[in-house]
């Protein structure tokens, strides 16, 4: 019973620390832009990292020329923190509590649905809901990297309500997340998805990636496969490269009709 009950007081406190950080302290840095864009771009950074600090990264191995490109094409790219306090304390910001082992050996009892889903509440759900009241989520990408790119996946279930487009970069999508009965339930009307995954990489498998992308396209129906984008870097390892961001880049402008 004490244990019931100290779980239940952590998962409060829990739950008020990632709502107490969305109203003080989630800043948004977001690309320099003089008017209000019609169409944006979140960008999920990985855990231990945050917004601006990934923001300047990707900036740094493109030479500015991913962020350039997509606001000559009045798209703004938003860097959304994600909280403290949910990872051990060696870390800083992370999406969702990493599970114990590796994808796809998973029980579904320590798949992390709890914390996704309170970071989403916490940091996403208003982002999302102030763009939908002001250009419409039909003129929304969520873009994430690794564990930022884990988060962007569950935006299939958690968000489901007319996003453009959702990539996945070099992250895991959770095999029994409710994401999938999502996007059967969504069909022809599912957002774009791209993924990603490099030769060399030991975190997200070439062949896990694959996988994903015939789930996701079954799922839909295959009259709507080609809603699904699949890239695979031969060189690359599971760092963020420059090939990933430009590839990310040329999606979105493709998603967006800006070609």
């Amino acid at each position: 019973l004490w244990a019931a009950m100290s779980g239940h007081l952590v998962a409060k406190v829990l739950l008020f620390a990632l709502l107490l950080e969305s109203v003080q302290a989630a800043r948004r840095p977001r690309s320099r832009q003089s008017s209000s864009p019609r169409r944006v771009l979140v960008v999920l950074h990985p855990m231990n990292s945050e917004g601006e600090r990934f923001r300047s990264n990707l900036q740094n191995i493109t030479e500015s020329a991913f962020e350039s490109g997509l606001i000559e094409a009045d798209v703004e790219v938003i860097y959304p923190d994600a909280p403290w306090g949910i990872c051990p304390p060696e870390l800083t910001r992370c999406w969702h509590v990493e599970p114990p082992r590796d994808f796809p050996q998973l029980p579904e009892d320590e798949e992390p649905v709890e914390s996704i889903d309170a970071t989403y509440h916490a940091v996403l759900e208003p982002l999302l809901w102030e763009l939908q009241s002001t250009i419409g989520l039909e003129n929304v990408i969520v873009a994430g990297y690794s564990q930022g790119a884990t988060m962007a996946s569950e935006m299939l279930r958690l968000a489901p309500w007319g996003l453009a487009g959702v990539a996945v970069v070099k992250g895991n999508v959770y095999a029994k997340s409710e994401l999938w009965s999502s996007l059967k339930a969504q069909g022809a009307n599912a957002p774009r998805m791209l993924l990603t995954a490099a030769k060399y990489d030991r975190v997200i498998l070439v062949d896990d990636a694959n996988r994903t992308a015939e789930r996701m396209r079954e799922q839909m129906g295959h009259s709507s496969a080609e809603k699904v984008t699949v890239h695979f870097d031969a060189e690359g390892d599971h760092y963020v490269s420059p090939g990933d961001i430009m590839v990310l880049q040329q999606w979105v402008l493709d998603v967006f009709n800006l070609h």
